[in-house]
């Protein structure tokens, strides 16, 4: 299951939310501060729901709710490779996977308790899950979720997103870790952790670095604005038409979590965004970099 499409809600809310990785707790704060209604509200998830954080399994399992909608990140194919002896398996460890490592292992009783079967089946599901999700907004206008980024070094539509061929060629060629839609970073890669309050100087660089790959080239107002994550970000940040809200939401718990990590949430209809910190869930504003 490549893409998914999902017509406009016309009962309630729809949020795009960063990279979980395991930041149950976040999301349930951030629900909470906007009144979020599981009847008729919905969320969409850039994808990582599992690794790092504390709660993988509880996160794991909103793909059983109603309200809830998930792409595709390289953490649920790293987990899924894992418990089926695929690829890129060996590296789950490392990147943040020992939480589940006993529910793949036989000789762990772990493996045959009814979590064990429970996790397995979930990290199957989540390997099903979308590698794109386009959802129509109240007003008719679109928008795109993905996990990473898109390999178009040149200008791209929705309607081309509709012919197989291209959106193969777009989602799945690959890069230095795997395909684009899962690893890639030539985007965002420069703004990794940055504030650019400051730093004119750091603002060029990164522009000279998405204009060396020629990944701004994609966007136009033919192309519905995208949201991912995958790189963290210091706050949600924008660069032409496509907006990253990965901001280490894993980071945020305990005594000596970052003031700046938490989970990011944003409403496509109405371009607000808010940041579920260690104190509290707050509104804040994206950094724009072009």
């Amino acid at each position: 299951m490549d893409r998914i499409k999902y017509p406009k809600n016309e009962k309630g809310r729809d949020f795009v939310c960063g990279d979980l990785h395991g930041a149950y707790d976040r999301l349930m704060e951030f629900m909470a501060h906007v009144g979020f209604d599981k009847e008729k509200d919905r969320l969409f998830s850039v994808g990582d729901l599992v690794d790092r954080g504390p709660d993988s399994v509880k996160c794991l399992k909103l793909l059983d709710e109603p309200w809830f909608f998930a792409v595709r990140g390289n953490h649920e194919e790293l987990m899924n490779d894992f418990y089926t002896g695929g690829p890129y398996g060996p590296y789950w460890a490392q990147n943040g996977g020992f939480w589940g490592l006993s529910f793949g292992v036989r000789q762990d009783p772990d493996f045959f308790s009814d979590l064990g079967m429970e996790v397995r089946d979930l990290a199957k599901k989540a390997s099903e899950l979308p590698l794109m999700m386009t959802v129509e907004r109240q007003d008719g206008k679109f928008f795109h979720v993905i996990h990473a980024e898109l390999a178009a070094p040149s200008p791209i539509t929705d309607e081309d997103l509709d012919n197989e061929s291209i959106f193969k060629d777009v989602t799945m060629r690959e890069n230095m870790d795997g395909s684009f839609v899962l690893w890639g970073r030539f985007i965002f890669y420069n703004a990794y952790g940055k504030e650019f309050t400051q730093n004119q100087r750091e603002v060029d660089k990164f522009r000279r670095g998405a204009e060396m790959h020629k990944m701004g080239e994609m966007f136009n107002e033919k192309l519905s604005h995208i949201y991912s994550g995958h790189t963290i970000m210091r706050r949600p940040t924008r660069f032409k038409g496509q907006t990253n809200l990965d901001t280490r939401a894993f980071s945020s718990f305990g005594e000596y979590a970052e003031p700046w990590t938490g989970l990011t949430v944003t409403e496509p209809l109405t371009d607000r965004f808010w940041t579920a910190k260690r104190d509290g869930v707050f509104e804040v504003e994206p950094i724009v970099l072009a």
